[in-house]
């Protein structure tokens, strides 16, 4: 597992620095070295989501819903395809 190998390069390694926003799973589990890591940040997974930014995401969504429910193509489509690359 990959975030095992992150826990013990962070532990001999003091000097370096990890600021995570995505975990497998997410959140992590209780007993997840990431908490107990000097050297490692935690940030909540919110991609961008505040601020003014909530308002405009809001905006693209109810266009995208609008597009949608008329039958026309939407813009922001998301295919099976893509989920296989997206985060």
């Amino acid at each position: 597992m990959v975030e095992s190998e992150l826990a013990d390069v962070l532990e001999a390694h003091p000097d370096l620095t990890a600021i995570l926003d995505v975990t497998e799973p997410e959140p992590p589990l209780p007993d997840s070295r990431f908490y107990t890591l000097e050297n490692c940040i935690l940030t909540p997974h919110i991609a961008g989501s505040s601020g003014n930014e909530v308002h405009r995401m809001a905006e693209y969504m109810a266009e995208e819903f609008s597009l949608y429910i008329s039958g026309a193509k939407t813009k922001y489509e998301v295919t099976h395809k893509m989920l296989e690359t997206m985060a």
